[in-house]
């Protein structure tokens, strides 16, 4: 079936040459969804789509989706599981090969319509020819950010979002994901650069620890430290150094003669500073703060391990990370599966999937970061034990009873081996691992521990002859070289570290800057819109509305005034109704930033569920009034919101009256109902012309009774029917025209007076011919025996409807004309175009008439 203006034979061709913006001439949609076959023929004007729940609106909706992008939105994200496009997109009765949605567009740089198609079968495939294919790549790239549809549940995340999620939905509305991910990639960066600055200065703290263990200095002075040097120095003969420096520290030294025997085989120093190292490591408040982090291990190992497929997902995690970093904008199809997709479905999906991990990953990253923490010191003592060991082996090897002792400090360093091995891969750390928590925090130390280290001590004192003063300085030295130069190479390291995380951390913050420079023009911009849009629909509340779209690090915060009381979230003071016209206003300020240049529709799903009648009216004199240019398709499952809509220029509108399985949706209204009428009546089915004619003539003449402001009785259930609204609108017809031919009167216009009076011999004609007509329709409508009317009788019927809404439109607009303003007392009558232009105005002076 066919819905739309009967007048469609232009369509091929459009005048003023080529289009600016790319709009929609007719939409056909073929065993998609919830359509079986339905086709749309809206010719580049706003179409209003209306109809209950469940008659297929959101099915058009998702036709136009598909049509430009290959994928469904309603169909991803959160909420869709076990939901996918090969099953759910195609009619549920029939399969993918049998579904289908093509259209006729006017394109920018195009002199005529081009047909465009994509078939469930091949979602990936845009079925046109090439040229065409080029020119829609970027309306399909806009289409797919979200910068053309409007659907209930998109208002949610412009407005009552956290300030991270509006700002990806933002930023991948207005294609700013490349601007997002550098800076993600920075602030990576300069985390990784700091991490790197931290462990430098770690690495020389424990450099400097090693170096006063050395000279056993309480804590670590350069000033002393230079004063051991110069000692040491003087007592070789040697002059005084200005700085630390460790090709200087044994510079113009000899080494002192002394017997081969004399010389000591251990240096006692370092050997010392390690077993005090290792004490340090094994005291109780050390292991209590180890047991702290072991049980937070535990707790998120415990909490991973819930997950009953958590290495699967993990896996597949990881997977989906290195996918993301593989995709281009000219990715067309999926790099795990294969599967022909656009780059932007697929971003999404795998951002999608990621986030759903989230848990597991927090999980994942507190586990790694906890064993690493435990790692570092038992590196550290193992370290220090072999130290301990190659010098016991060294030097103390025949001292009495330290072969026990050795045997207790290699058992330590095994121990150690395995629990650095464990924690090297903590995800794989069964439950029973080995170690008790308490050995975990003890870095496994034996209870020998202790003891062992005392044997190495008192062997030490005891095999190490008192070497000389000259010997001493020298030995020392000889230590200190080794520990100034290791901490020189750490502080070379540390200051390379520091100049690089600096860097970072001064390009990042520029680079911040600058985007938040860039993107405060854009949100202000935006938000000028935004408040100018708002604004006039709210006019009657507030003299003004401020609002603030600003980026605050990885989020847009959002605030809004309240009947001029400050600036707060929109959910903190605003109603529902409000919060959805914020949004629907953000959403036309976003489109329009980033669709202005090429893409002229917007498609408006069910958005104003919460507005009331009268802000109702404001919408659609905003979108009048603003955006005449566009191209608006806009579905509700409220008729008067519907009607409401008919002010937009050039607009048609087509009724869902209903939907079964076998037919899809059932297409009324009387927007095109003259030639189903006829058809009816051709087929000697009066009983359906007469419903027709009757329901299109209460929507007709409600619409006019809107248009002239004419009187209804009130009723309290709000239901009204032909029998109101045709007398009401003629009434008022009849005083208008009245009023016009009394205004013409008094200004000496005999040329008007002599119009106004031909049209009100035609109204009396017409009036009179309805009025006598208007019994066979309710007769025939509700099958009255005694009213058998014929296909001639009910033809006549018709024409003199047909004849009376003409009265009440422009012969050439074909609009509705119009009392202005809308009062009681307008002062004239128009239609759109100008052509019916009633003056009610009495030249003053003048009496009535």
């Amino acid at each position: 079936m066919e819905v739309g203006p009967s007048r469609m034979k232009w369509r091929r061709r459009w005048p003023g040459g080529k289009s600016s913006k790319m709009k929609l001439i007719s939409l056909e949609a073929k065993n998609f969804r919830g359509l079986r076959e339905l086709k749309l023929s809206p010719g580049g004007k706003s179409l209003v789509i209306y109809g209950p729940n469940g008659s297929g609106k959101s099915s058009i909706v998702d036709a136009i989706d598909f049509l430009f992008t290959g994928r469904i939105a309603r169909l991803e994200g959160r909420g869709a599981a076990g939901v996918t496009l090969n099953r759910h997109g195609p009619h549920i009765r029939y399969g993918r090969e049998a579904a289908l949605v093509t259209a006729e567009v006017r394109l920018p740089g195009f002199k005529r319509a081009v047909s465009i198609t994509r078939r469930m079968a091949a979602p990936g495939v845009l079925e046109c020819s090439p040229e065409v294919k080029d020119a829609l790549a970027g309306v399909s790239a806009i289409v797919e950010r979200g910068g053309v549809i409007l659907t209930r549940r998109d208002i949610l995340s412009y407005i009552t979002a956290r300030a991270a999620d509006r700002a990806k939905q933002v930023q991948d509305l207005l294609n700013l994901e490349g601007v997002e991910a550098a800076r993600r990639g920075l602030v990576s960066a300069n985390n990784k650069l700091q991490d790197a600055a931290k462990a430098a200065t770690g690495a020389v703290k424990t450099a400097e620890a090693e170096l006063i263990a050395v000279l056993g200095l309480p804590a670590y002075s350069p000033e002393q430290v230079l004063a051991e040097i110069n000692k040491n120095r003087n007592t070789l003969g040697g002059s005084a150094l200005g700085k630390i420096d460790s090709s200087l520290i044994k510079d113009s030294l000899a080494h002192p003669s002394i017997p081969e025997a004399a010389h000591p085989r251990v240096a006692p120093a370092p050997l010392q500073g390690n077993i005090n190292t290792l004490r340090d490591l094994i005291r109780p408040a050390a292991i209590e703060s180890r047991r702290k982090t072991v049980a937070g291990l535990r707790d998120n190992l415990a909490e991973l391990k819930a997950h009953a497929e958590w290495q699967d997902e993990l896996n597949l995690l990881d997977l989906r990370k290195r996918a993301q970093t593989v995709i281009s904008d000219s990715t067309d199809e999926c790099p795990v599966c294969g599967a022909a997709q656009s780059a932007g479905h697929i971003r999404r999906h795998l951002a999608a999937k990621i986030e759903a991990s989230e848990d597991l990953e927090q999980s994942r990253s507190a586990v790694i970061q906890a064993a690493e923490t435990l790692a570092a010191p038992a590196r550290d003592a193992k370290a220090r034990l072999e130290a301990v060991i190659n010098s016991a082996a060294a030097g103390l090897g025949e001292a009495v009873g330290l072969a026990d002792a050795t045997n207790s400090l290699n058992a330590w360093k095994d121990s150690l081996d395995g629990l650095i091995t464990l924690l090297g891969n903590p995800l794989e750390m069964p439950e029973n691992s080995g170690y008790s928590d308490p050995e975990m925090a003890g870095l496994g130390v034996p209870a020998q521990g202790e003891s062992a280290l005392a044997a190495v001590e008192t062997a030490m004192e005891a095999s190490v002859s008192t070497p000389s003063l000259e010997q001493a300085a020298w030995d020392l030295l000889n230590g200190l070289e080794v520990s100034v130069r290791a901490l020189e190479s750490r502080n070379s390291e540390q200051a390379a570290a520091q100049r690089n995380s600096a860097k970072a951390a001064a390009l990042l913050d520029e680079y911040q800057k600058q985007r938040n420079a860039v993107l405060d023009g854009l949100y202000q911009r935006i938000a000028g819109r935004f408040e100018e849009l708002y604004g006039l629909l709210h006019r009657h509340e507030s003299e003004e509305f401020a609002a603030q779209l600003q980026p605050k690090g990885a989020g847009l915060d959002l605030q809004v005034d309240y009947l001029g009381q400050g600036q707060h979230p929109p959910q903190a003071l605003h109603s529902e109704g409000h919060q959805d016209s914020m949004g629907l206003c953000l959403f036309l300020a976003l489109s329009e930033e980033l669709t202005a240049p090429q893409v002229g529709l917007v498609v408006l799903d069910d958005v104003v569920m919460s507005v009331d009648a009268d802000h109702r009216k404001e919408i659609c004199r905003l979108i009048q009034d603003k955006f005449a240019n566009r191209q608006f398709i806009i579905t509700t499952h409220d008729r008067v919101w519907a009607k409401q809509l008919r002010v937009i220029k050039s607009s048609t509108a087509v009724e869902l009256r209903g939907w079964t399985l076998a037919e899809g949706p059932r297409v009324g209204g009387y927007v095109d109902q003259w030639e189903a009428i006829q058809r009816d009546i051709d087929g000697d089915n009066i009983p359906e012309a007469a419903a027709k004619l009757r329901r299109a003539s209460e929507e007709f003449f409600e619409g006019a009774c809107d248009a002239l402001g004419a009187t209804i009785l009130y009723n309290s259930g709000h239901h009204w029917d032909l029998g109101q609204w045709l007398p009401a609108a003629q009434s008022r017809y009849k005083q208008l025209l009245k009023a016009a031919q009394s205004s013409a009167g008094s200004w000496g216009n005999r040329e008007t007076v002599s119009q106004l009076d031909e049209l009100e011999s035609v109204r009396v004609q017409v009036f009179s011919k309805a009025g006598t007509e208007q019994w066979a329709v309710n007769a025939a409508v509700h099958y009255n025996e005694w009213a058998n009317l014929g296909r001639n009788e009910f033809a006549s019927v018709a024409a003199a409807f047909k004849d009376l809404y003409d009265l009440f439109r422009c012969s050439q607009c074909r609009e509705l004309i119009k009392a202005q303003p809308a009062s009681r007392e307008p002062t004239l009558v128009k239609c759109r175009c100008g052509k019916v232009y009633w003056n009610l105005e009495r030249k003053k002076g003048q009496g009535a008439g």
